[in-house]
């Protein structure tokens, strides 16, 4: 088996990589303000990327009916019934607290983001957006258990259905921040070009 992971070390010379390119970009600009958003737009798309799809397993073909009816008694790889894993993890506080906590975090610095990058975002047009990378990540995560033959990540339902709810928090908070009096100069410091 093989197994592509994108943590420790991996992660850390990507992240300096892109934000060497970054940071030159932005240098010859003059404005080294401007560097935080593109940079913590990289940290945050590859920490998502490295908490929902990463890490891949792939399977040779004899090991893969041995390795995949283990698995198989523990998960099929999807969960398509709205709230299952919610309940499932209802028994146990940190489970549950991981599962929805994590879910709901993963998506809410979205909206904030696209708050500081757009002066008059949309706010419905946000949440859509968070839905659709919702779905997106479920599907990323389908089409690797489909590939590889090996069923790393569940795809869920309910992941969606919390993503969306941290979607929601995020638009509330970012709404909330720029009603905070100077916070809009920040943003804009932030985002002139």
């Amino acid at each position: 088996m093989i197994v592509i992971d994108f943590s420790g070390s991996t992660f850390f010379i990507l992240f300096i990589i892109l934000l060497s390119a970054v940071y030159f970009v932005y240098r010859r600009k003059q404005r080294k303000l401007k560097f935080l958003v593109p940079t913590a737009i990289i940290l945050y798309v590859m920490l998502v990327l490295q908490v929902t799809v990463f890490q891949i397993y792939i399977v040779k073909n004899g090991m893969a009916e041995t390795i995949f009816g283990e698995v198989k008694k523990y998960h099929a790889g999807w969960q398509l019934i709205p709230f299952q894993t919610i309940r499932r993890t209802l028994s146990n506080p940190i489970v549950f607290f991981r599962q929805c906590g994590g879910n709901i975090l993963l998506l809410l610095p979205v909206p904030v983001l696209i708050g500081i990058i757009r002066e008059g975002f949309n706010t419905r047009k946000t949440f859509f957006i968070g839905v659709l990378l919702s779905i997106c990540i479920e599907l990323m995560q389908f089409l690797t258990n489909w590939l590889t033959g090996y069923p790393g990540h569940v795809v869920d339902v309910d992941d969606i259905l919390l993503n969306g709810i941290g979607v929601l928090a995020g638009t509330v908070l970012i709404n909330g921040i720029r009603k905070i009096k100077g916070m809009n100069c920040i943003i804009a410091e932030l985002t002139r070009k």
